[in-house]
């Protein structure tokens, strides 16, 4: 089968477009036909090469999908071969404590696809039940694996972690990328009043849009006076920080006392140098935030499915562009998400 997969870490060009083997069914397994994936920031931590965590070579890479199943194994009865479906990205074990409690991004064994296993961007993928959700028939596949990671991780870091309220301001820096345009709607979705920022003209566009209150251009002043300017003094109750080493200092900044910071990454770096002062002083909360358990990429996905949120798709492309996909994200040149059609 057609796949796309690295042999080596390195730049965009050790991408290759490989005949893999076909992947087996196993009794609790489901194999999808893919349709379309999405390409995402992990993909290229996974390309390049993460400290730490090893990579079993050659490695298929992605982590979203949606498509059609193929077959299922003898245990399989919650899904049927023809349906459609969404995968989730996420690997647990479904025993532990976290677990059991609904916290599965916090399991003891946690990955995600495509970095602790072999990923998405083959024709056919096998995976457990248990990581396969059906699909809305109104929910074409493309809208559907560009959501599935990004939608699951702006949730969770709005609605669980950070707990935004209505009544909130809620500032998020980078915005105009997959995960930022999703929190974007989201806290519209909760009422809150939402301050985008972003270095490109373009995305600040888009952001507005979207229904963001305030955009601020980063790229001509300083984020912390201007946020300061817009709240009368006051700063924000929750910034959305996922760019880590060259932000967080800005974030701390802008948020008020009492204030939440929540993180899902850090793509500048993930050593910042951190003024104790400002956090016991003010007493600021950042909030860690990975992906999410199951029940909240069920609920993502029913907002997605009914229209109340939306992956922002910048373009379509096919597997045999996937090195030009990694660079244009690479260097930041798209607004939201790229999906692959494998159509």
């Amino acid at each position: 089968m057609k796949s796309i997969r690295i042999h080596e870490h390195g730049a965009p060009e050790v991408i290759r477009v490989d005949d893999a083997p076909e992947p087996e069914t196993g009794v609790d397994d489901v194999t999808v036909r893919v349709k379309a994936t999405s390409v995402n920031h992990l993909d290229l931590f996974v390309r390049r090469g993460i400290p730490g965590i090893p990579t079993k070579f050659p490695r298929i890479l992605g982590s979203d999908a949606a498509g059609v199943v193929e077959r299922v194994g003898a245990n399989v009865k919650s899904v049927s071969p023809g349906d459609r479906v969404v995968l989730d990205c996420n690997l647990w074990c479904g025993e532990c404590e976290s677990c059991l409690r609904g916290s599965q991004s916090c399991c003891v064994s946690y990955g995600v696809r495509g970095e602790s296993c072999d990923g998405t961007n083959a024709e056919l993928v096998s995976l457990h039940q248990r990581f396969i959700r059906k699909l809305a028939d109104g929910t074409d596949f493309v809208t559907a694996a560009s959501a599935a990671l990004v939608g699951q991780t702006a949730w969770r870091m709005l609605i669980e972690r950070a707990k935004l309220l209505a009544c909130e301001d809620v500032l998020i820096i980078g915005a105009g990328a997959g995960v930022g345009t999703m929190c974007i709607q989201i806290a519209r979705m909760l009422g809150a009043r939402v301050f985008a920022t972003s270095r490109d003209a373009k995305k600040l566009d888009k952001c507005a849009e979207l229904g963001a209150d305030f955009l601020i251009d980063t790229s001509k002043v300083t984020l912390h006076k201007e946020i300061k300017k817009l709240t009368g003094g006051r700063g924000v109750d929750v910034v959305v920080d996922y760019i880590g080493k060259a932000t967080l200092g800005s974030s701390i900044r802008s948020v008020r006392s009492e204030g939440r910071i929540v993180t899902c990454g850090g793509t500048s770096g993930y050593d910042p140098v951190l003024e104790l002062n400002h956090i016991f002083y003010r007493q600021i909360s950042i909030i860690g935030s990975t992906m999410a358990g199951r029940n909240a990429f069920n609920d993502m996905m029913t907002a997605v499915e009914r229209g109340k949120i939306a992956p922002v798709i910048d373009r379509v492309m096919k597997p045999e562009e996937m090195r030009d996909a990694h660079q244009l994200l690479e260097d930041s040149k798209i607004t939201g998400k790229i999906a692959i059609s494998w159509e």
